[in-house]
């Protein structure tokens, strides 16, 4: 066997350009604000509130801008190693700076190549879960209380089988306990009412 299959790595061209990278773990994002820094879910109801509220241009541009930046976040971690574009190679101490490195792949000229490491990274990383799921607030409340009486993790009660990466466990699992927190504030709230 490979190597680089061992060890969760792939090479990977894009236009030219040639990279390592590598599956993204929760571990790879410990230091940020936010443990992942992306989902893959949004709960059905939040999604229909959302969608009716009309965006003015600076929101809208406000929002591109910050998935740009996420988009270059999962790319500095999934990148292990690259050629360096041609137009560094006259500034090395450029080199030695990866997020500007991989800034330059978001530029406007570049953003095609940037947009397209980042969806292989995302595809190296996650094996369930490869696009954006909208699920309802009772199905995340069904598996998290079927992993406490089952005593397993809600990724092992959705797929039995383990055929899951530790980024696709890692973002359903907390997805999953973000509803039940919220869950159990609501009955403490509602049982503090009642009193």
């Amino acid at each position: 066997m490979n190597i680089f299959r061992r060890k969760g790595l792939k090479r990977i061209k894009i236009k030219g350009n040639r990279f390592v990278i590598k599956k993204l773990t929760p571990f790879d994002f410990i230091e940020s604000e936010e443990i992942m820094p992306f989902t893959m879910f949004r709960e059905e109801s939040e999604y229909m509130r959302n969608f009716s509220k009309i965006k003015t241009d600076k929101e809208l541009e406000a929002e591109y801008d910050k998935s740009l930046e996420l988009m270059k976040k999962i790319c500095i971690s999934g990148v292990l190693v690259m050629d360096a574009p041609i137009a560094l190679l006259d500034t090395p101490g450029l080199l030695t700076d990866k997020y500007k490195v991989i800034s330059l792949f978001f530029e406007p000229d570049t953003i095609e190549i940037g947009v397209r490491l980042y969806k292989k990274i995302l595809n190296h990383s996650l094996s369930l879960f490869v696009r954006l799921y909208s699920i309802k607030r009772d199905t995340l409340i069904y598996y998290g209380e079927m992993s406490q009486k089952f005593s397993k993790t809600p990724i092992e009660c959705l797929s039995p089988k383990g055929d899951y990466t530790d980024c696709d466990a890692y973002l359903f699992n907390s997805f999953v306990l973000n509803v039940m927190i919220k869950e159990q504030n609501k009955a403490v709230k509602a049982q503090k009412r009642s009193k």
